[in-house]
């Protein structure tokens, strides 16, 4: 069933037509990744289908009391300017259910009446008929649902009872994302919900909507997020938006094809009109003038086809060839830190060497940037010793954004990096991060979180760094950029540290994870996707071991074993193990890094190997020792 739609939809600014002409439908519990470049209007039309924006022409369908919740790409700075800023966070996510909480007020003024001795007969049946409702909607569990769902999205339970206004921006953000979820909306619209959680946060809120029966549509450039969550594709390319069946996988592969065939399509007609074109240059005046003006005619009836967007420029990132530093780059030796006497690192020991490529893992807040600027020496240890090695040339992208001066000119910013660059030489350098025209003139405060983004990303890779430390590098960056910076980065010869909750980026750069939990650094060789498997096959291990540990231990029998069943165990270990071997050359060859469903499957091949190994090495174990 379709519960809300957009009719031939239209909206312009000044300098833009976003959409043109547009139809598009949602169904009845329908998860939708919405996709784009930054600045194409995905935006916009969450807000026409919120009714926050009106459109110029079109029509905006809602089947009857449809129940919908936005949550915008920033609502912190909405929040702190609203009146409900005073209460405390678990009061505010609970009032997220707007008519649990209506009736639970209603309730308590009734039993007020009723104690008292001045209900009614209507009092009391409408006290009866509120505790149905009240229990019917859950209210009775719903503090338990909002304390999971705000543990969930990465909010610690002692922030629960802070007031909401003094929370940091990413943490009203993520009380926000959990009111709208406890709020149990017929249709969610969600605007980069992932920029402010970890990655455990990310996957609650995936298993959450897999799980949940509202609809949502999702603007998100987290790829393995849309891999999971959505079962169609919006595309937006202004002014239309195209859609595709299937996960962002699935949209992946039928969009390049969709691309190469349109690409061929456009050389063919290009081809085909440079051709036509000169023969009527060259016969309009001669022998075969009216043949050339017979086709001047057709190429002017010719409907052309547009370049692909596929084909169109993309941000073009490469590092130049950096000095070669030190083999320990750097090296923590027992290193205690903390704020305020509250430690946070505890004997932190760790080992960063030439040419490692190092993802920094952690929850919020358990001190990864304090690790970065201790690194970087923007803090100083209380205890231990941090061994930089000689020769390093470091480069560090700040989560909390580039210190520009906000009135700077972008090409003011670039010449105080490359001094001795001439004008038309730095902007040759900045066309390659999409600054051109008068873009370069610009000032820095002009500019969006993806556009600085890109501003600091061109000052680093001007300033050749064999140490680069990038602390949320893809936030504000769209796919395209996003895919940009991992080519690069998976061609640059130094040492780098990063920072980030994309689990995609992770799996395309990194070859080794430092996890931080309780102050503590473990160290996994290997992308995220090896690192993830590992840590689920310990975890599958201990579970069978349990589960082994629980079965009663039979006496031996006096009977000898057949030994045909002693080789047939072993046959079929010999087999499983060959089996297991092939699926980990996989695992580890990188064949299939973006293949996320059959790096999916290979894992679960991978667990289910293990497993029958282990049972029947103990059965091999228990037969042995009855012999």
């Amino acid at each position: 069933m379709i519960i809300a739609s957009v009719s031939n939809v239209s909206k312009s600014y000044p300098s833009i037509t976003v959409l043109d002409d547009v139809s598009l439908a949602i169904k009845k519990g329908e998860k939708i990744g919405f996709v784009g470049a930054n600045g194409t209007g995905k935006t916009t039309l969450l807000e026409i289908i919120y009714g926050t924006i009106e459109v110029d022409s079109g029509i905006i369908n809602k089947i009857r009391n449809l129940k919908i919740a936005y949550l915008p790409q920033s609502p912190s700075a909405t929040l702190r300017r609203q009146s409900h800023a005073d209460i405390t966070v678990f009061d505010f996510i609970k009032a997220g259910h707007g008519e649990i909480f209506s009736l639970k007020s209603e309730i308590s003024e009734l039993e007020q009446k009723i104690s008292s001795g001045r209900a009614t007969r209507a009092d009391r049946e409408r006290y009866g008929k509120a505790l149905d409702l009240f229990e019917n909607l859950g209210g009775y569990g719903i503090e338990a649902k909002s304390e999971k769902i705000a543990v969930g999205v990465g909010l610690a339970k002692e922030l629960l009872d802070r007031p909401v206004r003094k929370l940091s921006n990413g943490q009203m953000n993520r009380t926000t994302l959990a009111r709208l979820l406890i709020a149990n909306p017929d249709l969610m619209l969600l605007d980069e919900p992932t920029n402010h959680l970890d990655i455990e946060g990310i996957e609650f809120l995936e298993n959450y909507l897999s799980t949940c029966s509202a609809a949502a549509v999702i603007v998100s450039h987290d790829r393995r997020f849309l891999d999971r969550t959505a079962e169609k594709i919006w595309e937006i390319y202004p002014p239309k938006v195209k859609v595709y069946p299937g996960n962002y996988s699935a949209y992946l592969e039928r969009k390049h094809k969709q691309d190469e065939q349109a690409l061929r399509a456009y050389i063919r007609q290009q081809e085909f009109i440079v051709r036509t074109e000169f023969f009527i240059r060259k016969y309009i005046a001669g022998q075969k003038t009216k043949q050339a003006k017979s086709r001047r005619k057709m190429l002017e009836k010719l409907e052309r086809l547009k370049k692909p967007h596929g084909a169109d420029k993309s941000i073009k990132l490469k590092f130049s060839d950096v000095g070669r530093s030190d083999r320990i780059v750097c090296r923590f030796d027992d290193v205690d830190f903390g704020y305020d006497q509250k430690p946070l690192l505890k004997q932190l020991s760790f080992t960063i060497e030439r040419g490692d490529k190092v993802g920094l893992l952690g929850k919020n807040g358990t001190g990864k940037t304090t690790i970065l600027k201790l690194i970087t020496g923007n803090l100083k240890p209380d205890d231990g010793q941090i061994l930089r090695g000689k020769k390093i040339n470091m480069g560090y992208f700040r989560q909390s954004g580039p210190r520009f001066n906000p009135e700077d000119q972008v090409i003011d910013v670039v010449k105080r990096v490359l001094p001795d660059y001439s004008e038309g030489s730095i902007r040759d350098f900045l066309a390659k991060f999409l600054f051109t025209g008068e873009d370069v003139f610009r000032p820095v405060k002009t500019f969006s979180g993806g556009q600085l983004s890109r501003l600091v990303l061109a000052t680093l890779m001007a300033t050749k760094p064999n140490f680069l430390i990038l602390d949320e590098p893809t936030n504000h960056l769209d796919i395209p950029s996003r895919e940009a910076l991992e080519n690069a980065l998976e061609n640059y010869t130094g040492t780098l540290l990063v920072v980030s909750h994309d689990r995609f980026f992770l799996d395309a750069i990194v070859n080794k994870i430092l996890l931080l939990e309780d102050g503590n650094i473990t160290t996994y060789l290997g992308n995220y996707s090896y690192f993830e498997s590992g840590k689920q096959e310990i975890s599958e291990v201990t579970k069978t071991v349990e589960r082994l540990g629980k079965k009663s231990i039979r006496k031996p029998k006096s009977k000898k074993v057949n030994p045909l069943i002693i080789r047939k165990i072993k046959e079929e270990i010999k087999v499983l193990e060959k089996d297991l071997i092939k699926v980990e050359d996989n695992l580890k060859s990188g064949k299939y890094k973006y293949n996320w469903e059959k790096l999916h499957i290979l894992q679960d091949e991978k667990t289910e190997l293990e497993n029958r190994l282990l049972l029947l090495y103990e059965q091999l174990e228990n037969i042995s020792a009855k012999e």
